[in-house]
């Protein structure tokens, strides 16, 4: 039996009336992603979106100046408060 022929043997097994309850299509990645910020959540993750790309942006800059600078250990928090918040707020 091969599995690519997996979808074509469910299809001739299922009713008629079973084929239309069941999407054999997959949802694309764009698709999926779209979807996210749609709906009643959307200024949710509208929301989420921005702010973990801002610490992600605070991390970065930190962690640059913390190899720049003389004293690093003003910068030294930061980046890795900066990522746990991201981590948590996910």
């Amino acid at each position: 039996m091969k599995t690519k022929n997996i979808d074509a043997m469910i299809r001739e097994a299922l009713d008629e009336e079973d084929l239309d309850y069941f999407d054999f299509e997959e949802p694309s990645i764009p698709e999926k992603v779209t979807s996210l910020f749609q709906g009643r959540g959307r200024w949710l993750n509208v929301m989420a979106f921005i702010l973990v790309f801002v610490l992600f942006l605070v991390s970065v800059y930190c962690g640059i100046r913390f190899f720049e600078s003389d004293d690093g250990w003003r910068w030294s928090a930061s980046p890795s408060s900066a990522r746990s918040s991201v981590s948590n707020f996910r």
